[in-house]
C-alpha cells in the first residue's frame, strides 16, 4: 500500500454526480522523487494536478494542485494545496494486503495554511482491498474530513487496480459530501 502513495499516474475520466452536473476532466500525478523537507523532515515530494470541466454546472472550471509529501521510505507526512494537512499518529499501511484487507492507514490534522495557526478540521485515511481479476485485486483508499465539531463533510474514495507486478492504475475517485451530493470520476 506504501507504493500507492506515490504512483506517476496520467488519467482522463467522465464526471456524474447526484445534483446533474456532468463533464470530463483529467488528474495527472508525478511520482515522488524531488527532495525537500515537510515539517522539518527530509522528505520527496509530488505534484498532483486535478482539471474539471462541466458541462452544464456552475463553475464550469475547477483547477487544484496539490503537492503530497512523502518521507525517504514513502510514509506520508503530509500535503498543501489550498489547505495544509498533517498526519498525525503511526502510519499504519501494510507493505502487502491480501483481498478482504481493511485497516486505518492514519489520522491527520487540517490547517488553513502551512503556519498551522488555525486549525479548521480533522481526517482519517483507511483502506479497502477487494476482489478485481485472477491477476489483479482494487485498493479504495478512503479519506473521511471532518469539522473541528467533529461533524463529517466528505469522503472521499480513490480506487485503484493493482497488477501482480505492483503496477498502480488509477479506477475512480468519487466524492461522497456530507449534504449528499455525490460525484463520481470514472477513468476513460
Amino acid at each position: 500500500l506504501q507504493a500507492s502513495n506515490t504512483p506517476s499516474i496520467n488519467s482522463n475520466f467522465s464526471i456524474s454526480s447526484s445534483n446533474v452536473c456532468t463533464g470530463t476532466g483529467s488528474f495527472t500525478a508525478s511520482g515522488a522523487t524531488t527532495s525537500t523537507t515537510f515539517e522539518g523532515r527530509p522528505a520527496l515530494s509530488a505534484t498532483s494536478m486535478l482539471n474539471i470541466n462541466y458541462t452544464n454546472c456552475s463553475p464550469a472550471t475547477i483547477s487544484s494542485t496539490t503537492t503530497n509529501y512523502v518521507d525517504t521510505n514513502y510514509v506520508p507526512l503530509g500535503a498543501s494545496s489550498d489547505k495544509y494537512l498533517v498526519y498525525t499518529g503511526t502510519f499504519n499501511a501494510p507493505s502487502t494486503a491480501r483481498v478482504g484487507d481493511v485497516g486505518i492507514i492514519s489520522n491527520l490534522s487540517r490547517y488553513t495554511n502551512s503556519s498551522k495557526t488555525t486549525q479548521d478540521g480533522t481526517g482519517q485515511l483507511s483502506y479497502v482491498v477487494e476482489a478485481d481479476t485472477a491477476d489483479s485485486a482494487l485498493i479504495t483508499v478512503v479519506t473521511k474530513s471532518y469539522t473541528m465539531s467533529n461533524a463529517l463533510e466528505l469522503t472521499q474514495l480513490t480506487k485503484y487496480r493493482i497488477n501482480s507486478s505492483n503496477q498502480f492504475t488509477l479506477v475512480s475517485i468519487t466524492i461522497q459530501y456530507a449534504n449528499g451530493v455525490n460525484i463520481v470520476m470514472t477513468r476513460t
